[in-house]
């Protein structure tokens, strides 16, 4: 169930968040910047960008274990649940990744880890009832 794999992610992605806010490079301030997208993009643009997004940030914290164990969390069917989520699923997201990036990028721990958790209630909130393949 999507609840328990939004539960798993706030475990991992918010104290990431954190971590990434004080370790990243300026390389990864370029990772996570390229993978901002457009909403009204196509989803074959859009999917990859939120997965880089949200690996990066694992990747960011220094730590290779994290991002191992970080990689597989994201649903094989993602294009499908964003194709039924609300007309309002992308834009949010977006602006959820412009702030937790703007977090990051002002070295703001406690910022990130706040706007990371709010992103994941979202999610989860949206998901949570919906099955999820990984």
């Amino acid at each position: 169930q999507g609840a328990h794999l939004f539960e798993v992610r706030q475990m991992l992605d918010v104290p990431a968040a954190e971590l990434a806010a004080a370790r990243r490079t300026e390389a990864h301030l370029a990772d996570l910047a390229e993978a901002m997208f457009d909403p009204t993009d196509e989803l074959d643009k859009v999917l990859p960008a939120i997965r880089a997004f949200h690996t990066t940030i694992a990747a960011a914290t220094g730590n290779p274990l994290l991002l191992l164990i970080c990689e597989p969390l994201f649903p094989s069917n993602l294009r499908q649940l964003t194709l039924d989520a609300p007309a309002d699923y992308l834009p949010r997201v977006d602006a959820e990744h412009r702030e937790i990036l703007a977090a990051i990028r002002a070295g703001d721990g406690p910022r990130a880890a706040v706007a990371t958790r709010a992103h994941l209630e979202y999610l989860k909130d949206l998901f949570g009832d919906s099955p999820v393949q990984l």
